[in-house]
């Protein structure tokens, strides 16, 4: 008989809901696992009936290549799932790891460096596939499993640090890979904001590294446009590498006086709730003490 981890013997049929049953013992058991989280409906959910056996029993016994055929079914999938998708563009994987790798391969295909290296965060798990490297190998769980894995260049830090490393690029980086929740690091959330930052810094710099490349190509030459050949007095700014050279500088300056704006905020935002917390405090200690006015305090005083 196969290893596995948990001792169970799953009854397909008898598992419903959150609880899957066990033809060993004959009991059901909470699932909290739920086969890595993949089970958002449970087992044997009543959506499972035989209309929707009926709709798919002609596709799902074959693995179809969307990518190469069309099909109504797959355009009706799309179009329902671009309703509450954030993104116009969508990538379907049968894996987290298969869509991580593609991901990566996305980044390097548009980057067209292959010295670059991926930028990621700390305590992350991004699979054990065949570039699962980017997985945080101090995890637990998982150390062991990625201890032989090649080691490359690529870089994982805290969000902080990220975000410093993003304003300050000296390497050429292909991709940012970030896994807001790290549930294999313990049911981790990152700071919102901070990955906020982190998707402004990367799209800033991505466009004017792109208009730097451009503008480094298109040169005037006797006033005349190397594309149509017309006379030109000169460039506009947005095609001139020195002027975007100083809005990459402008941007990141500016960036990091907001930084330093924030954490003022936020430490002013942190003297008046610990004050708000002292004067809770007092406020508790005079009720304590049916102390109702400024002589009945000056009374308690004395007696001490």
């Amino acid at each position: 008989m196969a290893r596995t981890v948990f001792d169970i013997n799953i009854d397909f049929k008898k598992s419903k809901g959150s609880y899957v049953f066990d033809k060993r013992t004959n009991k059901p058991f909470l699932d909290l696992f739920s086969m890595f989280s993949s089970l958002p409906l449970g087992y044997n959910h009543s959506v499972f009936d035989a209309s929707f056996d009926q709709k798919i029993k002609h596709i799902a016994h074959l693995r179809m290549s969307n990518n190469l055929f069309h099909s109504d079914e797959f355009e009706d999938f799309e179009k329902k799932f671009l309703n509450i998708s954030f993104h116009n563009n969508l990538h379907f994987c049968s894996t987290g790891a298969l869509a991580v790798e593609a991901a990566l391969k996305c980044g390097y295909e548009y980057k067209k460096n292959s010295k670059a290296i991926v930028l990621g965060v700390k305590n992350s798990f991004h699979g054990i596939n065949s570039w699962g490297f980017v997985t945080d190998s101090e995890i637990s769980s998982v150390k062991n499993r990625v201890a032989n894995y090649p080691k490359n260049n690529w870089e994982l830090h805290s969000l902080d640090v990220l975000i410093e490393k993003l304003k300050n690029i000296t390497q050429s980086i292909s991709s940012v890979i970030i896994e807001p929740i790290q549930c294999t690091a313990g049911d981790i959330y990152l700071d919102v904001e901070k990955l906020k930052k982190i998707q402004e810094l990367t799209s800033q710099t991505a466009s004017l590294k792109e208009k730097q490349l451009l503008a480094s190509k298109l040169q005037l030459k006797d006033n005349k446009c190397p594309v149509c050949d017309s006379n030109v007095d000169k460039l506009n700014p947005l095609f001139q590498e020195e002027h975007l050279k100083e809005e990459i500088i402008r941007i990141r300056e500016e960036i990091v006086s907001k930084e330093k704006e924030r954490e003022m905020y936020n430490q002013k935002r942190k003297v008046f709730s610990e004050k708000l917390q002292h004067s809770r405090d007092a406020e508790a200690t005079l009720r304590a003490h049916s102390i109702n006015n400024k002589e009945e305090l000056l009374f308690y005083k004395g007696l001490e």
